[in-house]
């Protein structure tokens, strides 16, 4: 019984042992008023990679946002990946290049190149997750 107790006691001062997420969070600006390409982009290519990748169990879960363009203001996009655990986050790169690859690569709409139609205006990797959720 001693042991129990010691155990127990031992097991709330020890950090937990569950993987911490790690997320990547990136803003996009469109540019030059190129809305329709950068959605369609984002539709169908990011996000759908995003939903493979979670069937297969390569991300724990996504968020891809839209807002604008208002008042002559560009619009953004919002995306952001989270892994379950630091091994999903290092495998990234490999298994997207593996979903690209099935998928039959990228889709482009009017053949505009990425660089054409958004900017980078914030990008962070590696955000670790202290959520209780």
């Amino acid at each position: 019984m001693r042991y129990i107790i010691f155990f127990g006691l031992l097991m709330l001062t020890v950090p937990s042992l569950k993987a911490q997420k790690i997320s990547t969070l990136e803003i996009v600006e469109v540019l030059n008023k190129n809305q329709a390409e950068a959605e369609y982009y984002y539709r169908n290519n990011w996000k759908v990679l995003r939903e493979q990748a979670l069937k297969s169990n390569y991300i724990d879960s996504f968020e891809f946002m839209i807002g604008g363009p208002e008042d002559g203001k560009p619009g953004h996009i919002v995306l952001l990946t989270t892994y379950a655990n630091s091994e999903q986050y290092e495998k990234a790169e490999e298994n997207f290049g593996k979903l690209i690859e099935s998928l039959g690569g990228i889709k482009l709409l009017n053949d505009k190149k990425p660089a054409d139609f958004r900017k980078f205006i914030y990008s962070q990797s590696e955000l670790v997750s202290e959520s209780k959720l």
